[in-house]
């Protein structure tokens, strides 16, 4: 048996549950990725016919949710992309108005380039795959500048919350998963973290939305 602490090799997904196959696999919430086995892993656990063909993939998945979030905004909104840096999936609304001069100071990241970045006033939303400082992959939204009560601010679902450590609004990728519905469940916290944030930093949303 290979011990990643002396290999220094990462366990595969499933590592250690083969016992785990076919549909008792896909009735664990904690484990049913659903479309998103890979074609191997579908062969490993028994998995063919149980699912629809097609593989779709977390990042996937997260950018067509992103997109259809995307589409309720007429003002000026990034395409949905790979971040630099961080690479993760994001997508960035600007209300339109200047912002005060940012005071830099980010890790890893030029001043000039953060004063460029948060010249305007922003939302963004985004997907984190698991780097960085939580170690889970997670879904995000934060304001920039942040309005007094942000961190406050009333978030749907009940398993969204603001972490003091990064100064943003967080749902866990897993809460999102293991969701009855789970396109309605990252919906309701894009549109509710954008809400606050747009509400308390006083957006002209009406001119902003599509109604």
């Amino acid at each position: 048996m290979h011990h990643p602490e002396k290999t220094g090799r990462q366990p595969a997904p499933f590592e250690g549950m083969t016992l785990l196959h076919g549909m008792t696999l896909l009735r664990d919430p904690l484990l049913n990725k659903g479309t998103a086995f890979s074609e191997s892993e579908r062969e490993q656990f028994g998995l063919r016919g149980l699912l629809p063909p097609c593989v779709l993939t977390m990042q996937v998945q997260a950018d067509r949710v992103l997109k259809q979030f995307r589409s309720r905004f007429i003002g000026k909104c990034s395409p949905v992309h790979v971040f630099w840096g961080g690479l993760d999936i994001a997508v960035t609304r600007f209300s339109g108005r200047r912002a005060p001069e940012h005071p830099g100071g980010i890790p890893n990241l030029p001043d000039r380039v953060t004063r460029e970045a948060y010249s305007h006033e922003v939302i963004s939303h985004g997907w984190w795959p698991g780097q960085g400082p939580l170690g889970k992959a997670a879904f995000y939204s934060y304001t920039a500048p942040a309005p007094d009560g942000l961190s406050d601010a009333k978030l749907r679902p009940e398993q969204a919350f603001y972490s003091k450590d990064l100064g943003e609004f967080l749902m866990m990728y897993d809460d999102v998963r293991t969701a009855t519905d789970p396109d309605n469940a990252l919906m309701e916290f894009l549109q509710s973290t954008y809400e606050a944030g747009a509400t308390l930093a006083k957006w002209d949303r009406a001119a902003l939305e599509r109604n």
